[in-house]
C-alpha cells in the first residue's frame, strides 16, 4: 500500500496521453455545459414565473377558485377584499390587477406600418404606508408610487425585451424611458419611471400603473370590480394559521386563501407538473447526465483497455481488485472535477449571454452549482463502477502471455 501513497496512479493513467486527456475532459465538459443550460433554463422558468409573487408585501393572497397559472388570471369580486378588511387580525386588503387584454404597446419606428406588441399592466392603489411590493425586491416603490397618480402616467419594467422602441433605444445607448408617450391600448401613456419586475415565457415586458388609471384604458363598465390577486397584510399579533381559517370561513368559495409562500409553490408545481415546457427541461437534465454516463463510460473503458496488463501485473504483485477499482473510482473522480470546473468556466459567460439575449432570469446560484456537481460525480462514478466489469477480468497470467 506505500506504493499507492507516493505514486498517483489514477492521475498517470489519465494523463498518459495528454491529447486523449484533454478530449476526455471537454467530452465532460460538453455534459456538464448541457446540465447547466437545461437547468438553468427549467430554474428560469420557474424564477420568471413567480417572480411577480416574489416581490408581493403581503402575508396572505385572495385567488379565484378556478385560477391555476397567475399568467392566465381569473377574477373574482372586489367585494371579498372589502370583507376580508373586516375579519379580525387583517391589519389591510387591497386589490392588485393583472391584465393582459387589451393592452398593445405601439412602437414609433418611423415604418409604413407601426408595428403593436402585447404588454402586460399590473395595477395597484398606490398607498405611501401600505405599499403592493416589498422594498427590499422592488426598491424605491414606496416613493416612485405617487408619480402614478398622475392621469395616464405608468411605469415601465427596464427588464422589458427590446421589441419596445422605448427599452431598444435606450439598451443602445438612447435616452432614457422616462418621459416618453407612446400609444397603448389605443389611448396615449407616459412612462414617468421604471421599475424592475422582468419577463417570463409568456410575457415580454410590463407595465405598472395605479388602479385608476388602469380603469381609463379598460372598455369594461366596471374594471376595478374584477381583481386578481387580493393582497392582505395582518397584525403585528394576529397568527397567520388562525386568520386563515377565519377566512376562509368568512369568504364565498369563489375564492381561495393562500400563504404567499403557497401561491409561489403552486406556480412552480403548475409549470413543472402541468406544462410541457417544465417537462422538456427535465428531459433535458436527464439527457445531459446520460450524456455524461456514455462519454465517461467510453474514456475509462478505453483507460482500463489499454492498461490491462498493468492492472494484471499489479495483481500478480498481491494488490487486491479493491485498490485496482479505487484506482478506477479516482479516475472517475478527477475527471468529474476537472469536467465540472470546465464546464462552469464556460456555462458561466453562456448564461450572462442567454439572459441577456432572452431576458430571462438565468444565475448560477451556489446550490444550482452544487447540485450541478453532485449530477456530475454520480454520471462520472456510476460510468467508473460500469467499467470496473472490464478491471475484474484482468489476469495475472496474461502478464507471462
Amino acid at each position: 500500500m506505500r506504493f499507492s501513497s507516493r505514486v498517483p496512479l489514477a492521475w498517470l493513467n489519465l494523463t498518459h496521453s495528454k491529447l486523449r486527456f484533454l478530449v476526455s475532459v471537454l467530452g465532460i465538459t460538453f455534459a456538464v455545459v448541457l446540465m447547466l443550460v437545461q437547468l438553468g433554463f427549467w430554474r428560469a422558468l420557474l424564477d420568471s414565473q413567480t417572480a411577480l409573487i416574489n416581490k408581493l408585501d403581503a402575508d396572505l393572497v385572495l385567488v379565484s377558485a378556478s385560477l391555476t397559472t397567475i399568467t392566465d388570471p381569473q377574477s373574482f369580486p372586489h367585494d371579498r377584499v372589502r370583507q376580508a378588511r373586516a375579519v379580525a387580525g387583517v391589519k389591510s386588503a387591497k386589490p392588485l390587477y393583472v391584465r393582459y387584454f387589451p393592452f398593445m404597446w405601439k412602437n414609433r419606428d418611423g415604418a409604413a406600418e407601426v408595428p403593436e406588441w402585447p404588454i402586460r399592466v399590473v395595477a395597484v392603489e398606490p398607498d405611501r404606508d401600505a405599499p403592493a411590493f416589498r422594498d427590499d425586491k422592488m426598491p424605491g416603490f414606496a416613493t416612485t408610487q405617487e408619480l402614478l397618480v398622475s392621469p395616464r402616467t405608468a411605469l415601465m419594467d427596464d427588464l422589458s425585451k427590446p421589441t419596445y422602441d422605448a427599452i431598444r433605444q435606450w439598451r443602445k445607448g438612447g435616452s432614457s424611458p422616462v418621459g416618453v408617450e407612446r400609444e397603448v391600448a389605443g389611448k396615449s401613456v407616459q412612462i414617468v419611471g421604471m421599475f424592475r419586475l422582468g419577463t417570463d415565457f409568456t410575457t415580454d415586458g410590463n407595465l405598472l400603473m395605479s388602479a385608476r388609471n388602469l380603469a381609463d384604458f379598460v372598455p369594461d363598465r366596471a374594471p376595478l370590480e374584477s381583481v386578481q390577486i387580493g393582497l392582505i397584510k395582518l397584525e403585528a399579533s394576529a397568527d397567520l394559521r388562525a386568520v386563515s381559517a377565519a377566512l376562509r370561513r368568512t369568504l364565498p368559495p369563489d375564492v381561495r386563501v393562500l400563504p404567499l409562500s403557497d401561491f409561489a409553490a403552486e406556480e412552480e408545481a403548475f409549470w413543472t407538473h402541468s406544462t410541457p415546457v417544465g417537462f422538456i427541461f427535465m428531459l433535458g437534465l436527464a439527457v445531459g447526465f446520460i450524456v455524461g454516463v456514455v462519454i465517461c463510460y467510453q474514456v475509462l473503458s478505453t483507460e482500463v483497455s489499454d492498461h490491462l496488463a498493468e492492472f494484471a501485473t499489479l495483481k500478480a504483485v498481491g494488490y487486491h481488485d479493491r485498490y485496482i477499482s479505487g484506482v478506477v473510482i479516482r479516475e472517475a473522480l478527477l475527471l468529474s472535477l476537472l469536467g465540472f470546473a470546465a464546464g462552469l468556466a464556460v456555462g458561466w459567460p453562456l448564461y450572462i449571454v442567454l439572459g441577456d439575449r432572452t431576458g430571462l432570469p438565468l444565475q448560477i446560484t451556489l446550490m444550482r452549482a452544487g447540485l450541478i456537481l453532485t449530477l456530475t460525480v454520480a454520471m462520472c462514478v456510476l460510468s467508473g463502477i460500469m467499467a470496473l466489469r472490464r478491471v475484474r477480468t484482468a489476469d495475472p497470467a496474461e502478464v507471462f502471455g
